[in-house]
């Protein structure tokens, strides 16, 4: 058993010899204030899931793989035919799309005020990485209304979304780590 000589000291209300009584503010014993280990545990412990927020990332994982997934067969579909699907597969994906991001935006909603401080920087990141993802979604949306159903012009559409799909449920996984969900 290891115990560290500031929590010996601790229990038995002494530091050094004396009364036991206590002269210094309350924590003020213990780790000093600079240990990287303890603060990597108060930052763990501060943004860590809740089981609810757990459960409710999945659905927010599978709706981003879902679009992606329809971003990619779109793709593919409107790089090789001139099929009449197309349209219907790009309104999907529309749908998908914003599946995905009223997932996203929910989940993030949802966190805690401490949560929040502690995540700032990767929430930064995923709200940078949904950016592109809403500019390609209008430029698909673009297509879907003019009804052109140009193959190439979906097709890069599609590709655009694929891409930005990708690095945001990037964002999304980091996050997700971040705050302990597997």
């Amino acid at each position: 058993m290891l115990v560290s000589s500031a929590t010996i000291v601790a229990q038995r209300g002494t530091h050094g010899g004396g009364s036991g009584a206590s002269t210094g503010s309350a924590g003020s014993r213990g780790a000093p204030a600079d240990d990287p280990d303890l603060a990597d545990f108060k930052h763990a412990m501060q943004v860590q899931a809740t089981p609810y927020q757990v459960a409710e990332f999945q659905t927010v994982s599978r709706n981003t793989a879902e679009a992606l997934r329809q971003a990619h067969d779109l793709a593919q579909l409107a790089a090789v035919a001139r099929s009449p699907d197309i349209l219907s597969h790009a309104t999907d994906l529309n749908d998908a799309i914003q599946e995905a991001q009223k997932s996203n935006s929910e989940f993030v909603k949802m966190l805690s005020d401490s949560q929040t401080a502690g995540l700032k920087k990767l929430l930064k990141g995923l709200s940078k990485a949904e950016a592109p993802v809403s500019k390609q979604q209008k430029t698909l949306g673009r297509e879907i209304d003019q009804s052109n159903r140009a193959p190439k012009r979906m097709a890069e559409a599609a590709d655009s979304l694929e891409k930005a799909l990708t690095a945001f449920q990037a964002s999304q996984r980091n996050l997700a780590k971040e705050m302990g969900i597997q």
